[in-house]
């Protein structure tokens, strides 16, 4: 993945994060090339079903309908995942990108999870939802605080 992270306007989107309402925030369109990510969006559609089971964090990863969500599952293992796939972990999982999220959010302490945890590949199925609600402020294995979600949308054509 070629994404050239200086050609962004820092100090703008670090003042638009840090005023932001009601909490810290930011919105980034076409952030990353659409067609590098059209690509790794059909390797994602081209998982079989029986990938998206995690196992190992399916407490929080595929939880069962609820209030909060419906038709969501998620694939957290690294090494099931495509190889288009993995490059994207890999690139926002880089220093280059944990910079630059230090550089427009002010926190200096961010470290990627290299677990996945709550993390990976989410995908909701049609008619399904994924509602407002907060996430686990403290990482049950690292032990660390979790101070930043980094969030990117795949869908085509979403209304």
């Amino acid at each position: 993945m070629n994404l050239k992270l200086n050609h962004f306007d820092t100090e703008k989107l670090k003042h638009d994060f840090l005023t932001a309402q009601p909490f810290n925030y930011l919105v980034i369109d076409n952030f990353f090339s659409e067609p590098y990510l059209n690509n790794v969006l059909t390797e994602i559609q081209q998982y079989p079903p029986d990938l998206w089971y995690d196992k190992s964090n399916a407490s929080i990863n595929n939880e069962s309908d609820n209030i909060f969500q419906s038709k969501k599952i998620a694939l957290t293992d690294y090494n099931k995942m495509g190889v288009l796939a993995k490059s994207f972990i890999d690139y926002t999982n880089s220093q280059e990108f944990i910079d630059f999220l230090i550089n427009i959010t002010g926190i200096t302490d961010i470290e990627s999870d290299p677990h996945l945890y709550g993390g990976g590949i989410h995908k909701v199925g049609v008619g399904g939802r994924l509602s407002i609600h907060s996430d686990f402020n403290i990482h049950p294995m690292l032990q660390k605080f979790r101070r930043l979600n980094v969030l990117l949308y795949l869908n085509k054509d979403w209304q």
